[in-house]
């Protein structure tokens, strides 16, 4: 059982994180407009691919946005759908690569 002032401290944590998520998305999503619109405009396919990215990097803080919720409502409850499914990708991505290069490319600086 948590004392009075360790509840505070860990609320204060829980609204810290959840404000630096809100934040994160928020910078992600403009940051995405403004890549896509300068990149669409300049015809430069690798600043509009970084705004795709952080478009993909909203959709992934959105998921961290909603575990940090569901941890704070019920802090008893494991997250177990977030680790089997990053393990899962990670697997994923790791057999994937020898099939797209079937050997290791070569570094040129």
């Amino acid at each position: 059982m948590a004392t009075l002032t360790q509840r505070a401290s860990l609320d204060r944590y829980w609204r810290y994180a959840l404000w630096l998520a809100f934040f994160t998305n928020f910078y992600n999503l403009v940051e995405g407009l403004v890549s896509i619109f300068f990149g669409f405009s300049d015809e430069a396919l690798t600043l509009f691919g970084f705004g795709l990215d952080s478009f993909i990097e909203v959709l992934s803080g959105t998921g961290m946005l909603a575990m940090v919720t569901r941890i704070r409502q019920y802090p008893d409850s494991p997250v177990h759908s977030l680790s089997v499914g990053l393990y899962i990708s990670q697997a994923h991505h790791s057999s994937c690569w020898p099939l797209v290069l079937p050997r290791p490319p070569s570094i040129i600086w």
